[in-house]
Formats: structure tokens, C-alpha cells, sequence
């Protein structure tokens, strides 16, 4: 089907999106760090799935934090 709508793979771009709502919205991530964690994920997710699975190690590296700190992010 040539007209098929397909999610859009940005594993090729520069950039992640972020939805604005995530970094508008404090209820729920209201640290900082949360909210780079969750850019992370964002940036490994695969757009088919939906799912993310960096190691603790991975996403620690990529925020510079410690483990301890992603660990406690719920």
C-alpha cells in the first residue's frame, strides 16, 4: 500500500523530540534530571514498538549522573 502511513524513524536525525507537554508539565517530572532521563529514553526508543531499553549504566553516562540517581527516577 503506497498510501500507508508509517511512524516517521528520527534514529537518522540530529535531534529527539521532546513532547512540550513533558518539559511544560511539573507534576509528574518535576526534577531536571527526570526530565533528561526521559529525553534519553526518547532518544533510544524505537518508533515501530515504542519500546526503550537502554542499561541503567547507558542512560547514567548519557545524563551524567550516577546510577543510583536513574535508578531512583520512577
Amino acid at each position: 500500500m503506497p498510501n500507508e502511513k508509517r511512524p516517521i524513524d528520527f534514529h537518522d536525525h540530529r535531534f529527539v523530540r521532546v513532547t512540550k507537554s513533558v518539559i511544560a508539565d511539573e507534576t509528574y517530572l518535576d526534577k531536571p534530571v527526570q526530565k533528561l532521563v526521559y529525553a534519553v529514553l526518547c532518544f533510544y526508543a524505537d518508533n515501530t514498538s515504542k519500546k526503550s531499553h537502554p542499561s541503567v549504566q547507558t542512560i547514567a553516562d548519557k545524563c551524567r549522573c550516577s546510577t543510583n540517581t536513574v535508578r531512583m527516577i520512577k
